[in-house]
């Protein structure tokens, strides 16, 4: 009979084998599928190499905290599978330990886990995604690579079209060379034709120069006097020459990355909690400026004479006004309320967009320690499952975590979408997963403790044979 230190160790070392190979899996899926979302910002800049892993790596940050609950579901039900295969399951039950007792290493593990998920959101993910930040937006102002393509004019140098008819395999010999100068803002004044040049570049490769053979430059005079009614223009022809062009702008430039601290999803917590109080306070202001500027509008005179309670409103109004003044008075009324009206709109224009940007802050706050509990709501359905699957390895096991995590997205994206709507308080919408899968955790759970038949087909044919005779015999 295996002893409890020898069990937990025998269970958790069953358990960190799966979950180390699931969440490597899990973070290089959801790193190609976030790569491939911004696939074309990254193609064809010529980017160095250590420049694109440091952008996975920052990437990366942002999503350990979702595979780690994916990698816990499908490890816990691949671990308990296994061990009801192989009947071990059966033998710890036997020795007389029961399932809970079991699960409890386990237990206990998943919250380390779940402890280093909280404070990689809290700590490590807002510092990431501030590096991050920076780095993608430097990458979006970065000018695609120099690429001298045959036959299709080239615009990636500032002020210079470029053409040419071929070029050898190396890249350093074109031929019928076309390039159009329009350094001085006037058009296709200025354009120069040659018959092969030769593409070399500095050793710092800040400049690329262009030696030119055999050709010969057209320019307009549009400088010169009188030029639109005599169109002059100048010819000169030459046998070599060479022409710089600067290629600073093809450099990643690295900016500056205080200038994208203070965007609400680069906030550590205490800066989500300080703008939080800030947004409530401005909310605040502006609806109190609303209501007094609304009251101020709709402001009635005091000496303003009372009908007497024997006439009704009508009559009263009747014996004060005369028709045109009435007409008038109806006239005023409604431009009135249509003043009140778009008072309303305006101020709910105005309030709105610091309301949208208070529940961003409030779901990126919450997002930080729901991601943690999930870890543990998704345990307790993995390992009840595994229990009673009984099925190990990466068929059926994967099948059922997969559905059960695309749940879990699903009610994340859904509460989060109805968190950024105003539809739903952050503390309700970014909860709104836990609240759903937790009864299902504890349900699994009671059901794999009484050794349930959940996926037992034998067991829902013979339910279903019982029944049909049970009412062949009652007809």
């Amino acid at each position: 009979m295996l002893k409890p230190k020898k069990l937990d160790i025998f269970i958790i070392r069953a358990f960190l084998q799966p979950f180390a190979a699931t969440f490597f899996i899990s973070v290089v899926v959801l790193l190609l599928q976030h790569l491939w979302k911004y696939i074309d910002d990254l193609a064809g800049k010529g980017l160095e190499w250590y420049v694109i892993v440091e952008f996975m790596v920052y990437s990366t940050a942002n999503l350990i905290p979702l595979a780690l609950p994916l990698a816990i579901l499908l490890a816990s039900i691949m671990t308990f599978g296994n061990l009801g295969e192989k009947y071990e399951l059966v033998s710890i039950k036997a020795a007389g330990v029961s399932l809970q007792r079991a699960i409890r290493p386990l237990f206990f593990l998943v919250l380390l886990v779940s402890g280093f998920a909280l404070w990689f959101s809290l700590e490590v993910i807002p510092v990431a995604n501030l590096k991050w930040g920076a780095l993608y937006y430097d990458l979006l102002q970065q000018k695609p690579a120099f690429d001298l393509k045959e036959g299709v004019f080239y615009n990636g140098i500032e002020d210079f079209s470029i053409k040419i008819a071929s070029k050898s395999k190396d890249g350093k010999r074109i031929n019928d060379v076309i390039i159009y100068d329009h350094r001085q803002g006037r058009g296709n004044t200025a354009v120069i034709l040659a018959e092969y040049g030769e593409i070399t570049q500095s050793e710092d490769q800040r400049f690329l120069f262009f030696t030119l053979y055999k050709g010969t430059r057209y320019e307009e005079m549009v400088n010169q006097q009188n030029y639109y009614r005599r169109s002059q223009f100048s010819t000169t022809k030459f046998g070599k020459q060479r022409m710089v062009f600067d290629l600073s702008d093809f450099k990643l430039t690295r900016s500056e990355e205080g200038l994208f601290k203070d965007f609400w999803k680069y906030r550590k917590l205490p800066e989500l909690e300080a703008g939080m109080d800030s947004l409530r306070r401005e909310i605040y202001t502006r609806e109190i400026m609303a209501r007094r500027n609304y009251f101020q509008f709709y402001h009635f005179s005091d000496t303003m004479k009372i009908a007497p309670d024997s006439l009704s409103p009508r009559l009263a109004l009747d014996s004060l006004m005369t028709e045109n003044k009435k007409g008038t008075a109806i006239s005023q009324a409604l431009n009135i309320s249509r003043s009140g009206q778009g008072q309303v709109q305006f101020a709910k224009n105005d309030l709105m967009p610091v309301k949208y940007l208070l529940a961003k802050y409030e779901m990126v706050w919450w997002q930080k320690f729901t991601l943690a509990i999930a870890c543990i709501v998704l345990f307790f359905i993995g390992a009840p499952l595994g229990a009673i699957v009984r099925k190990g390895g990466f068929g059926l096991p994967v099948v059922i975590a997969i559905v059960f995590f695309l749940i879990f997205f699903v009610l994340n994206m859904i509460g989060e979408k109805m968190v950024r709507e105003l539809v739903l308080p952050a503390g309700i919408g970014m909860w709104m997963s836990t609240f759903i899968l937790t009864p299902i955790g504890f349900w699994l759970t009671y059901k794999a403790t009484s050794d349930s038949a959940l996926f037992n087909t034998d067991a829902y044919l013979r339910f279903f044979r019982r029944f049909r005779r049970n009412k062949q015999e009652s007809a």
